[in-house]
């Protein structure tokens, strides 16, 4: 009798006519999972031969290996236990990062044995799309005001003078400035969205104060007057803290006009008069 330990059996092979092992099999070859001897004869003209042994030590074939998963932002880590790890991916280390979600495989060999595979199933958290509009250019001599345009909504601006969400183009000074909108969702999972605000130095109160342009009663409980005693008025914008024109009132070259701002919030306004030559700006508070 010849033995072949295998991986979790071993194959027993006899020479001889009319074969009989102890496990009752009549063939040349046996194959065994349970170590030990066993035992077979040969018969010829019907003379039993007494018995031949093998013993046989099958190979223990490891357990498979224990997966964890932890799903992250756009990616997902999958941690097994073991030895000489393979994975589906081919890799062969204990930890792996994938970005596609799915089922992972991997198995363990020892002393030449192969474990049965074991998986985990992952599912990578989505990392939420931002994006920032584009930013409008300022002036130095405005007030601060909210920045907008990030989406998702509920973000958070940052950059140079951005205070809570505003920006105090005055502090900032004439020139280009970064400005980054970051949104987490709420599985934790992050991303920003970056666009350049101008401040230009526009055109300061002192350059029209020759236009002689008066706007009364500032501050106003309701309505204000806009009057030149020199250059015609073309429009009036009135912007909020955000940068947005809320009232326009065209004028087409008239020299004073009254604008209703009973409807509007408590508050500090930017007022921009715009005359025949020139551009007027300046503050305006509501109460």
């Amino acid at each position: 009798v010849t033995v072949a330990d295998n991986c979790g059996s071993s194959t027993l092979t006899a020479t001889g006519s009319n074969l009989l092992w102890s496990t009752g099999e009549t063939t040349a070859s046996i194959t065994v999972t349970t170590g030990g001897t066993y035992t077979v004869t040969q018969t010829v003209a019907g003379c039993t031969s007494t018995n031949g042994s093998g013993t046989a030590n099958p190979t223990a074939i490891p357990s498979a290996p224990t997966v964890t998963v932890a799903d992250n932002c756009g990616s997902s880590t999958l941690t097994a236990t073991g030895s000489n790890l393979l994975w589906s991916t081919g890799e062969t280390t204990a930890s792996i990062t994938v970005t596609a979600s799915g089922t992972y495989t991997v198995t363990q060999t020892v002393a030449g044995c192969t474990s049965s595979s074991s998986s985990g199933t992952v599912n990578p958290l989505i990392i939420p799309t931002v994006t920032l509009g584009l930013l409008d250019t300022t002036c130095a001599n405005y007030l601060v005001f909210t920045l907008v345009g990030g989406s998702p909504a509920g973000g958070t601006y940052s950059g140079n003078t951005v205070i809570g969400n505003t920006f105090n183009p005055g502090s900032a000074g004439i020139g280009s400035y970064p400005i980054t909108y970051t949104f987490t969702d709420i599985n934790g999972c992050s991303a920003s969205a970056n666009q350049n605000i101008v401040v230009d130095g526009c055109a300061s109160i002192e350059e029209f104060s020759k236009e002689n342009i008066s706007i009364y009663p500032n501050p106003t409980f309701g309505a204000v007057t806009i009057s030149s005693s020199g250059a015609n008025i073309e429009n009036v914008k009135i912007y909020d803290a955000t940068g947005r024109v809320i009232r326009y009132v065209k004028l087409d070259g008239k020299q004073s006009a009254e604008v209703d701002m009973s409807d509007f919030s408590s508050g500090v306004y930017n007022i921009e008069v715009v005359g025949s030559q020139s551009i007027y700006r300046t503050r305006l508070v509501k109460n």
